[in-house]
């Protein structure tokens, strides 16, 4: 993957439906690809994060250029950084990640629909965004 070479956006705080619930998302950089698509950079700063977690913070980030963005989801590519360890992993988006995620879709089924209509840092008082009732 060439670096690109034109940041899009930073740290926006953001929601994309998805299964009818707004899902809030805040993309650390979202990078016009040299290839017309994007490229969704995550960094990380601390400990080690596990591929999965990685994977599907990512694919919603996916799902959140496909349907916001109006990318392609051939032109979408994911990229998790790790600044402590000074690694980097590519994570595919591909049309099976960017349709509906039967463990999201379940979660959102389940109740947890509450607790993602809100930004995370809505839901901690004293932390981000001022907490609302």
């Amino acid at each position: 993957m060439e670096v690109p070479e034109r940041i899009l956006e930073v740290e926006i705080l953001r929601s994309v439906p998805i299964e009818g619930v707004p899902v809030w998302v805040k993309l650390d950089a979202l990078m016009q690809g040299n290839d017309g698509g994007v490229v969704i950079v995550d960094w990380k700063t601390g400990r080690d994060h596990d591929d999965a977690s990685i994977a599907q913070q990512l694919g919603i980030y996916g799902i959140y250029a496909v349907q916001l963005r109006g990318v392609p989801v051939e032109k979408v590519q994911a990229l998790h950084v790790n600044l402590r360890y000074n690694t980097h992993t590519a994570h595919p988006i591909n049309a099976r990640v960017c349709g509906p995620e039967p463990r999201l879709r379940c979660a959102l089924r389940r109740g947890d629909a509450r607790r993602a209509q809100r930004p995370r840092a809505q839901r901690r008082p004293g932390v981000g965004l001022p907490d609302v009732a």
